[in-house]
């Protein structure tokens, strides 16, 4: 046993000893030991390898935080944004968008889409609604078009349809030189 007064007065190891004595009769499971005296056993120190091993975790851990954090900054970051009527106008009057596969829309100035979708050529008219896109496409109706919800994600356009499914995503690119010449 040790006496661990260090950093006590004497006078509150004897009121720890006499308030423990007094209430150790109304829990007669308590052993009687003075309050200032408490049995102490060595902790076993670490070996050089186990506290490697402890440096090893907590790098790794700090390591894997780091990037989780640095992904969710950057998902918000990215995070799509819906386009205003003005800003739809602006990004796509006199571009194509394009997911570089299998669809491409050049968006004329004057309200013409000359869409090739799977290796079809068509024809539509674009115009802005709200704060939506919408394209007259012949081949569906001829006097009801179909709008889309646009986001910017990035780089890329997504349009959305009213049930929030993504119709089309490309980018947005220049219009090909051979129909800037065309454009009256």
């Amino acid at each position: 046993m040790r006496d661990i007064t260090r950093g006590r007065s004497k006078i509150d190891c004897i009121t720890s000893a006499w308030l423990s004595a007094r209430f150790i009769d109304m829990v007669p499971t308590l052993p009687r030991v003075p309050a200032c005296q408490v049995r102490t056993y060595a902790r076993p120190r670490r070996t050089t390898a186990e506290l490697a091993r402890l440096v090893t975790v907590l790098y790794a851990c700090t390591l894997i935080f780091s990037v989780l954090l640095s992904q969710s900054a950057m998902a918000a970051a990215n995070a799509s944004l819906e386009l205003t009527g003005a800003q739809i106008h602006a990004a796509i009057s006199g571009r194509y968008v394009t997911d570089g596969q299998h669809w491409g829309h050049q968006y004329f100035a004057d309200g013409r889409v000359k869409r090739s979708e799977n290796g079809r050529e068509r024809s539509a008219r674009w115009m802005i609604h709200g704060n939506r896109l919408c394209l007259l496409r012949s081949e569906i109706s001829q006097d009801q078009p179909i709008c889309y919800r646009v986001l910017r994600d990035r780089q890329q356009l997504q349009y959305e349809d009213d049930g929030g499914s993504v119709v089309f995503r490309g980018a947005v690119r220049p219009m090909p030189p051979a129909e800037r010449r065309r454009t009256p």
